[in-house]
């Protein structure tokens, strides 16, 4: 009973997770997209070890010399998430979120818990962009 109750929990979390990413790409798709993107686009670069940043938890792995970034799981992970078109409901053919919470409670738990820790910060990835200076040039002290 015990080990039931457990599951239902779980489902009940999952459920949940992936219904505040809906909200939060539906509120907010520029910065979603430009998160999702952004990560994806670092984690391909040939200085991905060092432009991953930040790096989400759940891709360290422990080694002898301490935690180091695992990019080959951070790859796959990403190559997992749906289009941002289909989360959001492209403008031509609005998808209905029950087969959008579908879809997403079809990911293995990594790539959902990747997908709700990037658009997590779509708020202060707006600010960020729109604090920029107008010139053309982005700080890369930011």
């Amino acid at each position: 009973e015990y080990m039931g109750t457990q599951l239902v929990r779980l489902g009940m979390e999952r459920a949940a997770r992936a219904q505040a990413i809906v909200d939060r790409y539906r509120a907010d798709p520029l910065s979603a997209e430009f998160l999702v993107v952004a990560l994806w686009t670092a984690s391909r670069s040939s200085r991905r070890s060092q432009v991953t940043r930040p790096f989400p938890a759940a891709f360290f792995v422990e080694t002898e010399l301490g935690k180091e970034k695992n990019l080959a799981l951070l790859e796959s992970s990403l190559a997992k998430i749906p289009r941002l078109g289909q989360l959001t409901g492209e403008p031509r053919a609005l998808v209905p979120v029950s087969d959008i919470l579908e879809q997403l409670l079809r990911l293995p738990t990594r790539v959902l818990e990747l997908l709700d820790w990037i658009v997590s910060d779509t708020e202060i990835a707006w600010r960020t962009l729109t604090s920029q200076p107008r010139d053309g040039a982005l700080d890369p002290r930011v």
